[in-house]
Parts: C-alpha cells; sequence; structure tokens
C-alpha cells in the first residue's frame, strides 16, 4: 500500500517531481500568459489563445522534451507545448 498522500487530484510527490523537472525557458511564451494558459481547461477561447501561443513559442522543442519526460500521471492538464491535454476528470468523462 503506498503511503503517498493526494492533494486534490495530485499528489505532492508527483506535483514536486514536476517543477523539479522543469528545464529553464526563460523564453517561453507562456512566461506572462498564465492567466490565458490557467483558463485554457475551462474556456475554448482561451484553450485555442494558449496553443497559439506555443505555436509561436521558441521553446517549444524543450517544452515537448520536458512533457514527454514526465510519467503520464505526472503530466499537467491544459496546454502544454501546443498540446490540448485534458485532465483526468475530461478523460474519465469522455470514455463513459
Amino acid at each position: 500500500m503506498s503511503n503517498r498522500r493526494i492533494l486534490g487530484s495530485v499528489e505532492p510527490i508527483g506535483l514536486l517531481h514536476v517543477v523539479a523537472t522543469m528545464p529553464d525557458m526563460a523564453a517561453a511564451g507562456c512566461r506572462d500568459e498564465w492567466s490565458t494558459f490557467d483558463a485554457a481547461p475551462y474556456d475554448e477561447a482561451a484553450e485555442l489563445a494558449a496553443v497559439n501561443i506555443c505555436v509561436r513559442c521558441p521553446t517549444r522543442v524543450q517544452c515537448r522534451g520536458w512533457y514527454e519526460s514526465l510519467h503520464p500521471q505526472d503530466r499537467p492538464a491544459g496546454v502544454v507545448a501546443g498540446l490540448i491535454v485534458p485532465s483526468r476528470r475530461r478523460r474519465a468523462a469522455a470514455q463513459s
């Protein structure tokens, strides 16, 4: 039995790993666009805007490599490296 505690739907150990492994992407297009990316999972227009920011981003390849290096359970939902990543809830709802 695991002794990992769950905080909401994110396990703190997994979240810590996600943050600790993020590369330095000072030139990332999303750097000053947090409100767009935070709204993306809930707002289709924000989701499209976030994807458009990613498409033009000079660090998209580096971001994508980081994203793909994560265990699937640790991958963040939302728009990452131009990909639309559904939340676990959205994936579960789509399967039922």
